[in-house]
């Protein structure tokens, strides 16, 4: 049997710029970093990530820049909490 396309359960390779299936009202990732960039945030993306990829510093969006571990280190040093996930 041929899953539906259409199908949650179906699996499909992932697209950028391709919003989530989950409903109707679903945003794509690119927009979730926008907002979370917008203001004083940081916004940092995994340099291994980023190598595995193959994708280049020029290819993110604006105000996102390469991030390190010694970075991520010092965020979790200095914050109140920290979600692990």
């Amino acid at each position: 049997m041929v899953p539906d396309p259409g199908s949650p359960t179906s699996r499909t390779p992932w697209e950028p710029g391709r919003p989530a299936r989950t409903s109707r009202t679903a945003i794509t990732l690119e927009r979730m970093l926008r907002i979370a960039a917008s203001g004083e945030n940081d916004l940092s993306v995994c340099g291994s990530c980023m190598d595995a990829r193959a994708l280049a510093e020029e290819e993110l969006i604006d105000d996102a820049r390469r991030g390190s571990m010694d970075e991520l280190a010092d965020w979790v040093e200095a914050a109140d909490r920290v979600l692990v996930f």
